[in-house]
């Protein structure tokens, strides 16, 4: 088996919480598991400090609202874990990987979405073929949008963990035309979001399953009280919802 984890963290080159964390345990867990396992994540100015790390792999492009953004693909091999970086420095090459301080970048739309589009445009490209893409949070929610739209030759199975359903990933309803998205997306079965969308919405509804963190966790968010307003859409995905209880790496 073949999987690719997708996720804007993967510790130890990016990290600002337990999804780095996460993600680098389970690509670990899988490996030791026999299955051939690939981690895409942006190549951040942290990352780029390392670069003599990495290997010169492709340029791959993307385009969106007529504007091209090519991204310069790395690669290293730690641990029989196939390392992918993708650098794009204007949108990834500043100091914080969402924003400074207590605000988030105002183009945190654009950084991710062309992020999703160029992990889909390599995976494409590079021929891995993997049974699974697996995404992670908010920041990677419209990888399955985007290979549902535009990448049906893909042909893997799409698995999306929310580590946290209160980051939604919210934005303005016009991201929808600023990511190349057609405007049949908003809709309330979709993307739309108390009048503007969700990436995190995105990426759960347009995914083949949804995991959480937990067993428990996955009833609670099925509820308005824990949901942070999404109880109604955890309720009518449950038929694709599981809770996996965490581990722990000794």
């Amino acid at each position: 088996m073949k999987t690719v984890l997708i996720s804007s963290e993967v510790t130890p080159y990016s990290r600002t919480g337990m999804l780095g964390d996460s993600v680098a345990g389970l690509a670990k867990g899988l490996r030791q598991n026999g299955v051939d396992t690939y981690v895409i994540s942006p190549m951040y100015l942290t990352v780029c400090a390392k670069e003599e790390q990495f290997s010169h792999e492709c340029t791959v492009s993307v385009n969106s609202c007529g504007t091209e953004y090519p991204f310069e693909v790395y690669s290293v091999i730690t641990v029989e874990i196939h390392m992918i970086f993708l650098r794009n420095d204007e949108l990834f090459g500043r100091r914080n990987i969402y924003g400074s301080g207590e605000f988030d970048y105002s183009d945190n739309d654009i950084r991710f979405g062309m992020f999703c589009l160029a992990a889909l445009e390599y995976i494409r490209q590079s021929g891995i073929n993997p049974d699974i893409i697996h995404c992670h949070e908010w920041a990677t929610g419209l990888v399955p949008v985007y290979r549902n739209l535009f990448y049906e030759d893909i042909k893997s199975r799409m698995v999306f963990t929310a580590h946290d359903i209160s980051y939604q990933g919210i934005f303005g309803k016009f991201s929808i035309q600023s990511m190349g998205l057609p405007w049949d997306v908003y809709n309330v079965e979709e993307l739309e979001y108390y009048e503007g969308i969700s990436l995190l919405k995105g990426g759960m509804v347009h995914s083949d399953y949804i995991t959480v963190p937990s067993p428990t966790y996955s009833e609670d968010i099925k509820t308005e009280e824990y949901s942070q307003g999404m109880g109604l859409l955890m309720a009518n995905m449950a038929h694709k919802l599981e809770g996996i209880l965490g581990g722990i790496d000794y």
